[in-house]
């Protein structure tokens, strides 16, 4: 058994140490362009082979080596790394290494005369090897890890739709779990008395403790040594957990600066809003409104504007119960567009973005969160999503759609998206709700949202007022569209996966050039889609919502896709409210998702209250939070100058994590804060930021 396992912790390490290649690629330039090294599968057969031989031919060399070599060896490389190499990479794989020994001797210890512990520790450790080995082509990919907060909140089926992953990558996959398993299985059972347990486990772990601890006390020291922007982007893409902080970010003055920030209660933040028809003069509650518009002047900012200054919204709508024709109350369509970033939107769909500036138009609009679920739950509900993941099951039924169900409301939902993409998780939002399922080849995504968009008009022609929600999907990951769409060249061709691709300059013109006729394509069929709606003479009593329902990155900053990282690409969305009677105005001050019930309820003449959002037209606010789900509970206050990231541990408490700039830089300011000998600047914009995030936070009675 201890063959078995010590080829089992081995690659342990090895993937680890990918793991910190791939994250600082830069330290390991030395390294030759060989498949030995570059292919994982070469390089362990490799190893593999040396050490079966040296168990054949060597076994008490191998006996002497496994007992006492690789703590010794790691002390070393950790002087080596202190006196000459100065690297924070090659700081995590010693550490690495001294616990995959120490995980060794554990494991047989542990075991040893207990069959069952034994085999359970091997199928957890197997498990280990599998999250590590597919962290490594995620992290390829995306330049994000894969947590374990992928593995439960998506299940593995969610995992692969998100890489964009083909079966016959699935079954590549699968087959080089099997064989890994077949390989080490045989030559552990091949050379079972080769090798014995070692003896004295409690001397040994006692000794891996050590270095451990002489390891943890050098990394002040290494942190010192390599440039700034090194150390935060290193210990942002390992784990605030797992990296330690160095010293001048703990110091008592500099941690009072997010200190005040509250405990949070998580189910605080899931508490149902209440409805209540607006009351007018001559017309009770229970009356149907009817539309009229006030004359206004819409404020409308111009294109030079400051992207975030200040617009004085126009006075909105007014409900006159004086209007002619027969009492009726509006229908909503809401179209829930998938990973619609943002600043494309002028560029990329033209005929929509002049269509914009006859609605309302949120121009600096953040989705809650990068991944479907958390944000379109808090899109429908007006809720946060605070560890959303343990909270989802509080969701069910959405408050306001009830209150317009039982105001007399039907209720559509209309699949643009394949039956196994994006509303898995969240179909409990829906219930109730009459569905139309998706028309057309489950691969064929562009037919899926020309057919969704057609099935729209037809559900708001009649006399009972109609609530529509239709989820589009053709700008997901791969970004399909027909041939004809094709205007942007280079592109990545369809079937492209997640994990294929690289940020480089040739990856990121081709995955651009895809998204963007993607959106060309969506963008025709958009304008369609209204003037069916204008032509059939429904535009003139339907409100119509377009909100992307999370951003994408397209290799902004090494990031590719979402739920990848904190990148602004993946949470800045296109929002656009239609309706009748609406004053055309332009909103260039922060908004959220959380925002947008409040707004129609507003607009439709429902009062609301309980809900954190706020009407977009006349609320103003300095900065917005949201919810990166590419690690477990993290937090992210921005403004238009910054972010700072916030991590959320198990008890409520908030701590800091990193401030750069949206786009993920340092620009010279904050790197000056950073260097400065003392934390006043920094600590300042933190707690600036800790104060904003302490507002948006700060749970509805």
């Amino acid at each position: 058994m201890a063959v078995y396992l010590g080829f089992h912790w081995l690659t342990t390490w090895l993937l680890v140490a990918e793991l910190v290649r791939l994250t600082a690629p830069e330290e390991f330039l030395w390294l030759m362009e060989s498949p030995l090294w570059t292919d994982g599968g070469a390089l362990l057969g490799s190893l593999f082979a040396g050490l079966a031989v040296l168990l054949v031919v060597r076994p008490g060399w191998a006996r002497v080596g496994s007992r006492a070599g690789p703590p010794l060896l790691m002390a070393l490389a950790m002087v080596v790394n202190l006196a000459w190499i100065h690297s924070l990479a090659w700081w995590v794989i010693i550490a690495a290494g001294v616990l995959a020994w120490a995980g060794w001797v554990a494991h047989l210890a542990l075991g040893q005369g207990r069959p069952l512990l034994m085999a359970f520790l091997v199928v957890a450790h197997h498990a280990l090897l599998a999250f590590l080995y597919l962290d490594t082509r995620f992290f390829a990919a995306t330049n994000a890890h894969l947590s374990l907060l992928h593995i439960w909140f998506l299940q593995f089926r969610g995992v692969v739709a998100v890489a964009g992953l083909s079966s016959a990558t699935v079954r590549v996959l699968l087959t080089t779990a099997g064989g890994y398993v077949a390989v080490t299985a045989l030559l552990g059972f091949c050379l079972r008395d080769r090798l014995s347990p070692p003896g004295r486990s409690g001397l040994r772990l006692g000794l891996a403790a050590v270095v451990l601890a002489v390891h943890l006390v050098q990394f002040e020291a290494l942190a010192g040594m390599v440039p700034l922007p090194a150390y935060l982007t290193f210990r942002f893409q390992f784990g605030s957990r797992l990296v330690p902080q160095v010293s001048r970010f703990r110091q008592p003055a500099f941690r009072a600066a997010w200190d005040g920030l509250p405990t949070l209660d998580p189910a605080a933040f899931y508490r149902p809003g209440r409805f209540a028809w607006r009351s007018l003069a001559g017309q009770p509650p229970e009356a149907p409104l009817r539309v009229a518009p006030v004359p206004a002047t819409p404020a409308v900012a111009s294109p030079g504007a400051n992207p975030f200054g200040f617009v004085l919204p126009g006075p909105g709508i007014a409900f006159d119960d004086s209007a002619c024709g027969p009492p009726t109350r509006p229908h909503l369509v809401i179209l829930l567009i998938e990973s619609w970033r943002a600043d494309l939107l002028e560029t990329g769909m033209p005929l929509l973005a002049r269509r914009a500036r006859r609605g309302l138009w949120l121009r600096q609009h953040f989705a809650q969160a990068n991944s479907t679920p958390p944000t379109v739950a808090a899109l429908l509900h007006g809720c946060l999503p605070v560890d959303y993941l343990l909270q989802a099951y509080r969701l069910g039924e959405v408050p306001f759609f009830r209150f317009l169900r039982d105001s007399g409301y039907a209720w559509h939902l209309v699949q643009g998206n394949p039956p196994e993409g994006g509303l898995e998780g969240i179909d409990r939002l829906f219930m109730g709700f009459t569905i139309h399922p998706p028309r057309g080849a489950p691969s064929d995504w562009p037919a899926l949202t020309a057919t969704a968009l057609e099935v729209v008009p037809s559900l708001v022609q009649g006399a009972t007022p109609t609530l529509v929600v239709a989820y589009l999907y053709s700008t997901h990951f791969d970004y399909r569209y027909p041939d004809d769409f094709e205007r942007y060249r280079p592109a990545l061709p369809e079937g492209t996966e997640v994990l294929s691709l690289t940020p480089n300059p040739e990856t990121v013109r081709g995955i651009v050039n895809r998204y963007k006729n993607a959106l060309g394509f969506l963008d025709d069929r958009l304008e369609r889609f209204f003037r069916q709606l204008e032509a059939s003479g429904a535009a003139s009593r339907t409100w119509v919502v377009l909100v992307g329902d999370h951003g994408e990155s397209l290799g902004d900053a090494g990031f590719f896709a979402h739920a990848t990282g904190p990148h602004i690409s993946q949470f800045h969305v296109p929002c656009l409210i239609f309706g009748p009677g609406l004053p055309p105005q332009v909103i260039d001050r922060p908004t959220q998702h959380v925002d947008l019930v409040p707004t129609l309820a507003a607009l439709l003449g429902i009062e609301v209250q309980g809900l954190v959002g706020q009407d977009v037209r006349v609320a103003s606010r300095a900065a917005v939070v949201s919810f990166d789900f590419s690690a477990d509970r993290r937090l992210i206050v921005r403004s238009p100058a910054r972010m700072s990231l916030f991590d959320l541990d198990g008890h409520g408490r908030l701590d800091w994590v990193l401030t750069v700039r949206n786009d993920f830089a340092l620009d010279e300011p904050l790197v000056q804060a950073y260097l400065a000998s003392d934390a006043v600047v920094l600590a300042g914009l933190i707690r600036q930021d800790a104060t904003w995030l302490s507002e948006l936070l700060q749970p509805v009675p």
